[in-house]
């Protein structure tokens, strides 16, 4: 998508189409990507804008006012069914991720750390690389390798949900985590 002019871009130059069926074409198409790029433009500041609605919606108000009313669930009489359920949030910071997959390790959760080495070969070394890769135990070329640790994020949550299901003091700190309240509405069954 090519950038927004700072100033707005006056198109009425280009709709009087150049004569020639070819040149005609290519400013009409291009016309129409650029009101096609605003389009979208426009459909995403939308669709921001109504994720932080419901975002509050969902995360403040509803379970704020449900609490100050001392309900977890309730059913409107058009059959709705509004209710609170803690979410688990995680997102382990770099500085913590040593301390927190050692957690995961000694809480039943080793076979869930992925292991990965990263090898940089310089962008003149594709024939080191192509040797590299079809030897790799024979390498006559020191190498500069970077190991490390890694749960999918969508492992570890549901690793973290299970302990605190089983009631395990899970340190949601070292994970970057916490419990967030999120409203979660149900149409009525039909």
């Amino acid at each position: 998508m090519s950038s927004t002019p700072a100033v707005p871009y006056d198109y009425s130059a280009d709709a009087q189409k150049p004569e020639g069926g070819d040149l005609a074409t290519l400013t009409n198409l291009a016309l129409q990507q650029r009101e096609a790029e605003l389009a979208v433009e426009a459909a995403e500041a939308v669709l921001s804008r109504s994720q932080a609605v419901l975002k509050d919606i969902s995360e403040r108000t509803i379970p704020t006012l449900m609490k100050t009313l001392g309900l977890k669930e309730f059913k409107t009489s058009g059959g709705l069914t509004i209710s609170i359920k803690e979410q688990l949030r995680v997102s382990v910071p770099k500085h913590r991720t040593e301390e927190a997959y050692s957690w995961v390790e000694e809480n039943g959760g080793a076979d869930l750390l992925k292991r990965a080495f990263h090898i940089s070969f310089g962008r003149d070394e594709e024939p080191w690389a192509a040797k590299f890769e079809r030897d790799l135990k024979q390498r006559k070329k020191p190498l500069h390798v970077v190991r490390s640790k890694k749960v999918e994020p969508s492992t570890l949550k549901s690793f973290l949900e299970g302990k605190l299901k089983v009631g395990v003091d899970v340190p949601l700190e070292k994970f970057g985590g916490f419990l967030q309240e999120q409203a979660i509405i149900e149409l009525p069954k039909s």
